[in-house]
């Protein structure tokens, strides 16, 4: 599971299955191929996402408890499953 004051980096590293998720919700957490530094928390709120925080950890808790720890990195950013 996650939490806001996870880094981003440990995040994704561990939770690849979020990526998607994380871009379908307008919250970026890689840029150009690298991983942003920082906790998930100070990057919601630098991208203007720090109202929503709490509502995407609760969903992004749902999908690692559906998806457990993939190594899949594959981005579906067009499949509304994580919807």
């Amino acid at each position: 599971m996650i939490n806001k004051n996870m880094k981003i980096e440990e995040i994704v590293e561990k939770y690849p299955c979020l990526i998607d998720f994380f871009f379908k919700v307008g919250l970026k957490v890689m840029v150009c191929g690298d991983i942003l530094w920082g906790t998930l928390e100070e990057e919601a709120i630098r991208q203007g996402k720090g109202e929503m925080l709490d509502e995407i950890v609760s969903k992004a808790n749902e999908i690692i408890a559906k998806e457990g720890e993939k190594k899949n990195t594959f981005l579906n950013i067009g499949d509304d499953e994580n919807d």
